[in-house]
């Protein structure tokens, strides 16, 4: 089994909700992914939410993950 944690994140004065998703197998962050880069926001970011789903395998939460298109591996 592998845990997925979303990490949603409000971008100051935009109306645009970053997600950051790690995928953790075993205890450790395997994989990160987020829909925006994170090195180019200007402004606070506030953390005000997360969820953890968990699926079978790793490939499955890729595959989930990549499905919505607008992800893009990113270092942990």
């Amino acid at each position: 089994m592998v845990n997925l944690h979303f990490h949603y994140r409000e971008i100051e004065d935009s109306d645009f909700t970053g997600v950051i998703v790690e995928i953790e197998q075993s205890g450790v962050i395997k994989k990160r992914y987020a829909n925006f880069d994170e090195r180019a926001v200007d402004g606070e970011v506030w953390g005000n939410h997360r969820e953890i789903f968990q699926l079978k395998s790793l490939e499955e939460a890729e595959s989930f993950i990549l499905s919505s298109g607008n992800y893009h591996l990113t270092r942990h």
